[in-house]
């Protein structure tokens, strides 16, 4: 896998419906190889003497498997060149579950801001996180929503814990805004300076 580019997939809900590939427009792959092969022809020249940019934040590895597509996509300009390097940096910049757990970070974040709010239960907000049935959260759980355990294990790696809150003339098991203060500011950053690992998060 360190040789290669891993693209991960999801499983599809069951109303979700996809198309097959053996019911593609007829001769839509013969059009494909041939455009393929003429752009090859015409800039295969220039990628092959290419030395592309490479994100720092990939490692060494990293670099090696996105070089050539990021000097195919510097030849076909554009966006594509941007595009790449983002593409690059989100798949391939950091650990996978880092990567999740930074994502949930985000999310949260989100939550209080759409909100308002200087606090919020543990089950409003996965009702809030499991809302998007494209987001990962909806399906965290064999296909099925994240639970409260689950949660609490993904925020744990941040020493973040559920404490009994007030809302109104409720108590229930929840956060407040200020809980996540300090892992917001240290690791939900630009896409250019990825989250660090929790484990190392200063004690």
């Amino acid at each position: 896998m360190d040789r290669g580019i891993p693209l991960e997939l999801r499983r599809k809900l069951p109303d979700e419906r996809v198309e097959r590939l053996r019911h593609a427009e007829v001769g839509l792959f013969r059009d494909l190889s041939s455009k393929l092969a003429r752009w090859a022809g015409d800039n295969g020249q220039k990628v092959r003497c290419a030395r592309p940019s490479l994100p720092e934040a990939l490692n060494d590895r990293a670099q090696d498997n996105w070089e050539p597509l990021l000097a195919i996509a510097d030849a076909a300009g554009g966006d594509w060149p941007k595009l790449a390097r983002d593409t690059a940096l989100k798949i391939s910049g950091v650990d996978d579950a880092i990567s999740l757990s930074a994502e949930l970070l985000a999310d949260i974040r989100e939550v209080f801001e759409k909100r308002g709010a200087d606090r919020i239960s543990t089950a409003d907000l996965l009702r809030e996180l499991n809302e998007d049935e494209l987001g990962p959260w909806a399906t965290y759980n064999r296909s099925k929503p994240m639970s409260p355990r689950q949660l609490a294990k993904r925020l744990g790696e941040y020493g973040l814990k559920t404490s009994t809150i007030r809302i109104g003339m409720a108590t229930p098991k929840g956060f407040l805004r200020t809980d996540f203060d300090d892992v917001f500011a240290r690791y939900l950053m630009s896409s250019s300076n990825p989250p660090s690992n929790p484990q190392h998060r200063n004690k």
